[in-house]
């Protein structure tokens, strides 16, 4: 497992015994390898869905906002729940969630 994943044998020892996390960068490769999420987000609110969706790419906030060209900040403050004003970020953030604009355009 940890030759498939990139990673020595101590740090998926680590995983398992619950004394560190794995990196964002790996959760992707870690849910291909397992097949399924251990840790099946159940997301409600747009915040958590963008928190999801970016655990999901195995992205940094840095990372999901030069996806969608905004500041970090920016996406830091939407992940904390703060209101997106620009129509046009609503619109990107719905593309990129795969809903319906009308969810965010609320």
């Amino acid at each position: 497992m940890a030759t498939q994943l990139g990673v020595n044998s101590w740090t998926v020892g680590n995983w398992e015994n619950d004394e560190t996390k794995p990196v964002l960068r790996f959760i992707p490769r870690i849910l291909e390898f397992l097949g399924y999420d251990p840790e099946p987000p159940n997301p409600v609110t747009i915040a958590e869905r963008l928190k999801a969706k970016r655990r999901e790419l195995g992205w940094s906030q840095k990372e999901a906002a030069r996806y969608l060209g905004v500041d970090p900040s920016t996406w830091s403050s939407w992940e904390c729940g703060d209101r997106m004003l620009a129509i046009e970020h609503r619109r990107w953030v719905a593309n990129f969630l795969g809903t319906g604009p009308r969810y965010l355009l609320r």
